[in-house]
């Protein structure tokens, strides 16, 4: 089941999110608030924890689209490359490695960045077990690790990859 959202403004530039399996209203924090005017004006911090097959082409995408980004990976050699500006996956060029670098891209093993971070994207694997149940170890592992990071108001899209690369 996904709890989907709709966001709008009340009294007092407000944001009030509407959730859509309950129809309950609920007004953000105050330090939500800014974040998501940060989102709206793209100068928000996003993190994007995982850069396989789904985390770097959507970081990617995010650095085009203006916002500053961060990737955080548990691979010293992805980490390694992209500072490089390097690609590792074949259907990705450095060029576009090197652009996203210019605009301010960096990746990382430290997750003590999270913590400086607007929005947080979860994009780690969860391979289907012998049972065809998504195995969500990797979901699990990584919200332990990220865990001491996590600050007030962070923004957590929480997506996840099934590919099991």
């Amino acid at each position: 089941m996904r709890l989907s959202c709709g966001f709008g403004y009340g009294k007092a530039n407000a944001i009030i999110v509407t959730m859509s399996i309950t129809n309950q209203v609920v007004v953000l924090p105050k330090i939500a608030q800014e974040r998501m005017k940060r989102m709206e004006t793209r100068t928000a911090r996003i993190g994007v924890i995982g850069l396989g097959y789904v985390g770097l082409p959507l970081s990617l995408l995010l650095s085009e689209a203006g916002f500053k980004v961060t990737g955080f990976d548990i691979d010293a050699k992805k980490v390694t490359d992209l500072e490089a500006g390097r690609s590792y996956i074949f259907r990705i060029p450095p060029t576009e490695i090197q652009s996203a670098r210019k605009q301010g891209f960096a990746a990382t093993a430290d997750f003590s960045g999270l913590s400086g971070q607007d929005a947080i994207i979860l994009c780690v694997p969860t391979p289907l077990t012998e049972h065809r149940e998504p195995d969500l170890s990797y979901v699990a592992n990584t919200a332990k690790a990220a865990a001491p990071w996590l600050q007030e108001g962070q923004l957590d899209d929480g997506r996840v990859d099934d590919s099991d690369s």
